[in-house]
């Protein structure tokens, strides 16, 4: 058997970090500052749609359930219902919980606030193998209203078609505009995913474009990896009259070349690093936090070898076909379904740097010169496993992403995880950590945190003044602003990152203030509390009863059993928390070297 591609990747477990030296690390948001909050459920409902086969086409809106419960994550979601139909709904954000054992019971689950709707239908009609995105943003130009702007892209696109839009918020009346063309790029460049651009950076480098719009599909016609342009469609009009051409439009990524022909030009010497035929990345933000960012994509990444045929390994040809081209019979079920096949896959989230998009749209850097700087796996965190599902023709893993700037929050889509339904994992960024999966002490952030210790001094250092000094002293092992002001609703909301940690340091270290508090981790180390207990309910609990009971907040047992290594570093969560309760505790131990959580007192 000769595959058409052939892409050897090596995978670590949680991350793969890529020097890139044209920016300093300093300035982007790094795979470790994504940690993991949990998951939680989509509704069971039969509304002219549902959320099996969903997960295509999400974004975050600030100003929905605004009623809801005050427990941190506030706002709703919009997103794209089951495949076939690919209507749009509003739902609740409900607490994330985290499911060491991937138990979908134990997860909450999301509330309809607004029936499907019919967006897609109306604009184009019948399409063939349809992705949409979608994006909330506030009023731009003219408008008077924010408006969720979307994208349809089908899988045989014809040249020129129309492909863009806008709508309301009201999804009884969404008062929906276009489409319109998307400049005269091929609409396989183009019309996957939506995502917000911060003001900032368009200010400066894209001026009236707050939007990307892009497109990273399997096969070669996205051009050996993502596309991404920056587009502002209210400079075209308010709206741009239906089947207009977009012209405000600035390349900020490509690979491929030729990139207004149908069949964009694909050269496998300028493709994204470790590409593979079924590369599939469907969601995409422009994460910020503090002044550090990053361009994320996430998606299906295709390990091993690639080809098109059938899974079994059959290949099939596709490419300088003629009259003599000979063809393969049909292989039986559960391999008879022909597309884009690899080895293996994995979920992954690739990250770009600003810097070098903005190098792209300034003109100083050709548009395939970015790469990823740093890549993030997914897999474990997965309800479904990271493999092929023959015979459910399930081979994507992750479909839409969403971004709650304000907060700092990431919702990511997996796709079938809850029989067919998708579910959505939840991320917060810190200003340091392990992102729920990394191992190792931060001594930099340590440092940071702790000012008057030596800036010198190595991680050794650091994990041997923590472990005589530091863990009694109640120091801080890294300091988030936003966790520690949320922990203390005594203290002024807007305090900057050195007020706050100027007050912990001078007082609150003293008071026994709470560095940060998981409501789900709490209930989720004791299994006699009940598990549907509030943000609230969870911390009332431990301040009122857990501390004088002896329980704790949080356990991080990675950290636990790389900072004792004479405990054995097989143990699971299990074993090393209970040694902690049993023994540690009483020998002076520190149980989690990455998050020191020390409560509030009365």
């Amino acid at each position: 058997m000769i595959k058409k591609v052939s892409i050897s990747l090596f995978i670590l477990v949680f991350s793969i970090i890529v020097p890139n030296t044209s920016v300093a690390d300093v300035d982007l948001i790094q795979p470790e500052n994504l940690e993991y909050k949990g998951a939680f459920r989509l509704p069971d409902v039969a509304q002219g749609s549902d959320w099996r086969y969903s997960g295509y086409g999400m974004t975050f809106y600030p100003g929905g359930d605004a009623s809801g419960p005050s427990d941190g994550y506030s706002g709703s979601l919009f997103a794209v219902g089951h495949d076939q139909g690919q209507m749009i709904a509003e739902i609740s954000i409900p607490v994330p919980v985290i499911s060491s054992s991937k138990n979908l019971a134990a997860l909450n689950t999301a509330a309809m606030l607004q029936p499907f709707t019919d967006i897609r239908s109306v604009l184009f009609g019948y399409m063939d193998l349809p992705s949409p995105g979608i994006e909330y943003l506030p009023a731009q130009g003219a408008q008077s209203a924010g408006k969720l702007h979307f994208c349809w892209s089908q899988w045989i696109e014809e040249i020129g078609d129309a492909s863009h839009g806008w709508c309301g918020l009201d999804l009884s009346d969404p008062q929906i505009a276009g489409p319109w063309h998307f400049g005269a790029y091929s609409n396989y460049l183009t019309n996957d995913f939506i995502f917000e651009i911060p003001e900032s950076w368009a200010q400066t480098h894209t001026p009236g474009l707050r939007l990307v719009s892009g497109r990273y599909r399997e096969g070669q016609w996205s051009g050996g990896g993502p596309s991404l342009f920056a587009y502002g469609p209210w400079n075209d009009g308010n709206p741009p009259a239906s089947g207009s051409t977009l012209t405000n439009i600035t390349l900020l990524l490509s690979y491929g070349s030729d990139l207004e022909n149908s069949e964009v030009t694909f050269d496998a010497a300028r493709t994204i690093d470790n590409y593979n035929l079924v590369d599939t990345f469907a969601g995409g933000a422009w994460l910020t936090s503090g002044g550090k960012s990053a361009v994320v994509l996430c998606g299906t990444k295709g390990t091993g070898d690639g080809w098109y045929g059938y899974g079994n390994g059959v290949e099939y040809p596709y490419l300088n076909v003629d009259e003599n081209t000979v063809y393969p019979e049909i292989p039986d079920w559960p391999y008879n379904d022909r597309g884009f096949w690899s080895d293996g896959i994995t979920a992954q989230l690739i990250f770009f740097s600003p810097d070098d998009l903005a190098g792209v749209a300034d003109g100083t850097l050709t548009s395939d010169t970015p790469q990823p700087y740093a890549v993030m796996t997914l897999d474990d965190y997965l309800f479904d496993g990271a493999s092929i599902d023959y015979a459910r023709a399930k081979k994507h893993l992750l479909g839409a992403m969403a971004f709650d700037r304000a907060n700092g929050i990431v919702y990511i889509v997996e796709r079938r995880a809850d029989e067919e339904k998708s579910v959505v994992h939840v991320f917060r960024i810190v200003a340091s950590g392990n992102g729920g999966s990394q191992s190792g002490f931060n001594h930099t952030a340590y440092l940071a945190a702790n000012a008057d210790l030596p800036g010198t001094w190595s991680k050794t250092d650091c994990m041997v003044h923590y472990k005589v000094f530091g863990f009694r002293e109640n120091r801080a092992v890294a300091f988030n602003v936003d966790e520690y002001l949320n922990a203390n609703p005594d203290l002024p909301s807007d305090w900057t990152f050195e007020q706050a940690l100027s007050h912990y340091n001078i007082f609150g270290r003293g008071e026994n203030r709470l560095l940060a508090f998981d409501g789900q981790e709490y209930l989720s180390l004791y299994p006699d509390l009940p598990r549907d207990w509030s943000y609230e309910q969870a911390f009332a609990h431990y301040r009122y009863f857990g501390k004088s009971e002896g329980r704790i907040a949080s356990f991080d047992e990675t950290a636990y059993l790389e900072m004792y290594p004479d405990l054995p570093s097989s143990w699971g969560q299990a074993e090393a928390f209970y040694h902690y309760l049993l023994y540690g505790r009483n020998e002076g131990r520190a149980y989690d070297p990455y998050d020191e959580d020390v409560f509030l007192t009365d």
